[in-house]
């Protein structure tokens, strides 16, 4: 059974699309001054071409978020408004995801706190990238730190789950994974996982398989907008 809890890029935007929306957003923190936070939505899925052949017709339904700030990811919104159909492609959008990388559960209708679009049933996948690299410069020498599959044995867990963020150590100068304990840093996200938009009509958990030994963060007691912000990942906040 699915152990629970109560607790939670590759395919890069098009810079000339007309339906590209910018949402500039100032966060300000007490230790850090003031960021700027951007947030670009896009109609359409833009996940990478090389994901299920099945998940081609939902592109046009699909929403894309990109998020550049203290986290830097991308997902995608899709809605579904037919069982049968949320239940046939069901499979097909779980093997995207990380083996091992926990599920969300929010209920549905979710309305997003920056748009217009509400989604009474779906999933959100929160898409890893497959590499990521940084440069820096020391003692007048420019230095690229690469980050790749396969990814290195220190990012993952005991359990063997893949830590949801990459971070660069600046004083080490390698890659390491972001932790709440660790040092503050822009997180780049590298694990693929699932949020399930729950309204026990067309998603309706009874009737669906979730991976076996998958950690399960039901949150669909909380209130929805929480959850269209970027996240630290539900296993972080335990």
């Amino acid at each position: 059974m699915p152990k629970r809890s109560n607790s939670r890029l590759n395919g890069m935007l098009s810079s000339n699309s007309v339906s590209r929306i910018f949402v500039g957003l100032l966060l300000f923190a007490a230790c850090a001054g003031m960021a700027l936070a951007a947030r670009f939505v896009e109609e359409g899925g833009r996940w990478p071409a090389t994901w299920p052949d099945e998940m081609e017709p939902l592109r046009e339904r699909a929403t894309t978020y990109e998020f550049s700030s203290g986290t830097q990811e991308q997902s995608y919104v899709i809605p579904f408004t037919d069982r049968e159909e949320f239940e046939r492609l069901w499979p097909t959008l779980l093997s995207v995801a990380e083996p091992g990388a926990p599920i969300s559960l929010v209920s549905g209708p979710m309305k997003y706190w920056d748009s217009e679009t509400t989604v009474k049933a779906g999933v959100r996948i929160y898409q890893g990238q497959t590499s990521v690299e940084i440069s820096t410069t020391k003692d007048g020498r420019q230095q690229i730190f690469k980050l790749e599959k396969p990814w290195p044995k220190h990012f993952f867990g005991d359990d063997g789950t893949l830590t949801p963020y990459a971070l660069f150590d600046f004083d080490s100068q390698q890659w390491v994974p972001r932790t709440p304990e660790g040092k503050a840093g822009i997180g780049y996200r590298i694990r693929t996982e699932i949020m399930l938009i729950v309204d026990d009509d067309v998603v309706e958990l009874s009737r669906i398989k979730l991976p076996e030994n998958a950690t399960i963060h039901d949150n669909r007691d909380a209130v929805s907008d929480e959850f269209d912000r970027p996240q630290v990942s539900s296993d972080e906040d335990e």
